[in-house]
């Protein structure tokens, strides 16, 4: 037997197969909406209710998803992210180091704050503590 021969096909290229399946479910898609508007020979409104009913909170989600990414992509909580996730990067190092003096400062930037001392700063997209000269 030839144990390093993988079951299927579509294992030797997982993403061609995946656009080959996806090429095939929107055939099969647009085939069943053509066949849908021609003539009703079932009729079945209870089905065909809850199948637009799940088509509408479908395309609601999608909605609300796309909403969220252009919000973060607009408002710069993107980019405070991806910052805040590097901190966290490098006080691990710090602390895995011994520089227990930079883990403490990039844990002061981490902290919430109420009182705003720690504030985003647009221009170099960096965290910074506020001026206290303001």
């Amino acid at each position: 037997y030839n144990t390093a021969t993988l079951p299927g096909a579509k294992y030797y290229d997982l993403d061609a197969w995946r656009h080959k399946e996806a090429v095939k479910r929107s055939r099969r898609e647009a085939a069943a909406g053509a066949g849908a508007e021609a003539e009703k020979v079932v009729f079945n409104d209870e089905e065909e209710r809850k199948r637009e009913a799940a088509r509408a909170r479908h395309s609601e989600q999608s909605k609300k998803v796309e909403a969220a990414r252009r919000d973060l992509l607009a408002s710069g909580k993107l980019t405070m992210m991806r910052e805040q996730e590097r901190l966290r990067a490098a006080q691990q190092v710090a602390y895995k180091t011994g520089d227990m003096k930079q883990a403490r400062d990039i844990a002061d930037i981490l902290a919430p704050t109420d009182d705003d001392q720690i504030v985003w700063d647009q221009k170099t997209n960096q965290y910074r503590k506020k001026s206290k000269l303001v």
